[in-house]
């Protein structure tokens, strides 16, 4: 599309329709460009509007002059449809979409589809604004800003992070079992000795245990946000890291729960409601406590229900990865972004960072459209 509006060439009519894609190589061809036109000027003739109204530029639907930046509102169109699955712009007929495309600000794409990336999203909303001169200039501007969204490769930065996290997850688990330990025994003493000293202990104590890891953490925050990278790079990276672990993990296990995670769910509510039903029976019955086997019967069932339980969820967290869940809900969170805040003080402001990652786009079926 690019080559063609160095040309002078303007497409008048981009839309899924027109959009053919190359398996072999995966590149996207511009087709039929049966009303295109060259060079600027009124895009219509005396009350007629030619070109798909799902898809038009506000210029053009007005029969303003157009340029190639109507063929980027279009192209805007498209990949809003595409990433969300839904067009910007919808009514009864024609005259009703082309009426909106004119004076309804368009809903950011973020607000219909909360899983693109930032980056990708603001790309997109750029499209469609309502003046041109607020579009990517060009559509060589507009792939640049593609490509950078779209890259799934992090910075070093960035990538040396989410790294360094999973390093010292060994750590903070023996950091979490000493400080458990210490926190019990000093509790402790508090309950046998109530002194205003004791309970002074605790606190301090508690504090240290809690201040330790915040420092921690806000020293590699801020070394991230020295090298010019930000939480919503940290996020980005994060996201594409999942989106890879779990396309691989439903190749290996499938996008739902297996045979055998269902039967082992089975196995532990059969177990629980056998071991459910032992205990009333012996609390209704005492004298059924004696009975030969009774015991050993609620033993085994329990453990059953136990052993089954903690497979499943084994099996659970082997096709979900609940570890790089946790991470991206904690940085998406109240505290990730206070900790931010807080090492980002003292700080230079800093540039736009490239962007670190990005989902791919969804495909989806395309809407029938009709010529205005």
């Amino acid at each position: 599309m690019a080559h063609a509006h160095a040309s002078g060439v303007v497409h008048r009519d981009v839309k899924p329709d027109n959009i053919l894609l190359e398996r072999a190589s995966g590149r996207a061809l511009v087709s039929d460009f049966g009303i295109a036109r060259v060079g600027s000027g009124p895009t219509t003739g005396p009350q007629r509007v030619v070109g798909t109204a799902a898809f038009m530029s506000p210029e053009q639907a007005t029969g303003a002059p157009v340029d190639a930046r109507s063929d980027l509102y279009s192209l805007g169109v498209v990949g809003f449809f595409v990433l969300s699955g839904r067009l910007p712009f919808e009514g009864p007929d024609e005259v009703a979409v082309l009426a909106r495309h004119v004076t309804d600000p368009p809903p950011a794409l973020a607000s219909v589809a909360a899983d693109v990336p930032p980056r990708l999203a603001q790309a997109i909303d750029r499209c469609l604004a309502k003046d041109p001169g607020a579009r990517f200039a060009s559509g060589e501007a507009l792939a640049e800003a593609l490509a950078t969204a779209l890259d799934r490769r992090a910075a070093v930065a960035v990538r040396a992070f989410v790294t360094e996290a999973r390093h010292l997850s060994t750590t903070a688990l023996l950091y979490g079992a000493a400080s458990s330990v210490t926190l019990a025994l000093t509790s402790m003493r508090v309950v046998q000795d109530p002194t205003r000293r004791a309970w002074a202990t605790l606190f301090v104590v508690a504090a240290l245990i809690t201040a330790v890891p915040l420092a921690v953490m806000l020293g590699r925050v801020r070394r991230l946000l020295q090298a010019g990278y930000g939480r919503r790079d940290l996020t980005d990276a994060l996201r594409a890291e999942l989106t890879h672990r779990r396309e691989e993990l439903a190749f290996l296990y499938g996008h739902g729960p297996s045979r055998l995670e269902r039967l082992l769910h089975g196995v532990t509510y059969t177990c629980l409601a056998i071991a459910v039903g032992i205990a009333g029976a012996v609390f209704g019955a005492p004298d059924l406590d004696h009975v030969t086997g009774i015991s050993t019967a609620f033993a085994i069932v329990s453990v059953g229900a136990i052993l089954a339980a903690l497979v499943a969820r084994r099996r659970t967290e082997l096709r979900t990865d609940p570890k790089t869940e946790r991470r991206m809900r904690f940085w998406n969170g109240r505290l990730g972004g206070w900790l931010f805040k807080v090492a980002g003080l003292r700080l230079a402001p800093r540039g736009e960072s490239p962007a670190a990652a990005a989902l791919s786009p969804v495909v989806t079926p395309v809407p029938g459209g009709r010529d205005a």
